[in-house]
């Protein structure tokens, strides 16, 4: 992420839900509430991420690969999440996840628990 006041920050929203119940309701809040804080904070939601039906006990993810790879390509500075839970369900994949953006130099957001890792 780059210190400059010129430059925007740009938010990568990730939201996943385990279920296939209720899933778009369960996304669109979580989208909903990302778009608000990155609105708030004065930065630019470069996309969103999203995995449907997919558990939080594992790494292994199509929607948060493609933020990875995003990342990777220089158009992600921080991620937004609606809660940690959303990004993992064990202490163990949370590392996991959280170590493959900390070498990005990305952060991550909880926007309901006003928590920020780095």
């Amino acid at each position: 992420m780059t210190n400059s006041s010129t430059t925007t920050v740009r938010a990568a929203i990730y939201a996943r839900v385990a279920t296939v119940a209720g899933q778009a309701d369960g996304l669109r809040e979580q989208e909903d509430a990302c778009r608000e804080y990155a609105q708030a904070q004065g930065w630019t939601v470069a996309d969103v991420y999203q995995d449907q039906g997919v558990s939080g006990m594992h790494t292994a993810r199509p929607g948060f690969a493609r933020l990875l790879e995003d990342a990777d390509a220089g158009h992600v500075d921080t991620v937004l999440v609606y809660r940690f839970d959303r990004l993992a369900r064990t202490i163990g994949v949370f590392f996991s996840l959280l170590d493959a953006l900390r070498v990005r130099h990305i952060t991550i957001t909880s926007v309901t628990q006003k928590v920020t890792a780095r």
